[in-house]
């Protein structure tokens, strides 16, 4: 991979946190992160502790419609402090995508 290249990674089918960790040297700024109606978290990981964003299924108002900020983030993850994203149901689809920043 190179600076600019765009990381994309779509899951379905599986329940659990799933984890992004880049090479050593490598940057990666995620500005999407997306669930179907069944909602998740997502955040950072160091191996030990996490720091997530909560996501909740609203019901009666599909995720995708009532949490737009999800559309916009900006979380930078390395090699030390990675992206991880939990799926609460096998029938959930989740997804992220980002660009390499170094």
């Amino acid at each position: 991979m190179a600076v600019g290249d765009i990381v994309s990674i779509m899951q379905a089918g599986a329940s659990g946190t799933v984890y992004y960790q880049p090479a050593l040297t490598i940057e990666i700024m995620i500005t999407w992160v997306a669930y179907d109606d069944n909602g998740g978290y997502f955040g950072l990981y160091n191996g030990a502790l996490d720091s997530i964003n909560r996501l909740v299924a609203s019901g009666t108002i599909p995720i995708g419609e009532y949490f737009q900020g999800w559309n916009n983030i900006k979380l930078g993850i390395t090699n030390t402090n990675y992206f991880l994203q939990n799926i609460s149901s096998v029938s959930s689809v989740s997804s992220f995508s980002g660009i390499q920043i170094k």
